[in-house]
């Protein structure tokens, strides 16, 4: 589903997507419903925002207890609050955590979660 709207949206406003999500696969039903929306929702961020000329997506497995999601786009000009507000509000339904972190580069956000959240 992540790379159906990835390259979707990514032909629609020329931006290049990197995508690196084989690992969200072993993840649960909620999971996966949960990561699709978050990714969602911080793509049409940074189309809002650019569009970025690269988003990018990976999905790692840290160990058997630790999934990190990292979401990097070069969009100009950073996310309104309340868009990260309700990207936050995601993760703690799933037990994680989120961090955002903009520069001149753009705008990262790491998703981490625990296993336990991943398998549901």
């Amino acid at each position: 589903a992540v790379n159906a709207l990835a390259e979707t949206r990514g032909h629609e406003h020329g931006v290049r997507m990197e995508l690196d999500v084989a690992g969200a696969e072993a993840l649960g039903e909620r999971a996966q419903a949960a990561l699709y929306q978050i990714v969602r929702e911080a793509l049409e961020g940074a189309i809002r925002r650019g569009p970025p000329s690269t988003f990018a997506v990976s999905v790692t497995h840290q160990d058997p207890d630790r999934l990190v999601v990292a979401i990097r786009d070069d969009a100009p000009g950073e996310r309104r609050r309340r868009s990260i507000e309700v990207l936050e509000e995601r993760a703690r339904t799933l037990g994680g955590s989120l961090a955002v972190a903009h520069d001149e580069a753009g705008t990262t956000m790491t998703l981490d979660l625990p296993g336990y959240a991943t398998s549901e």
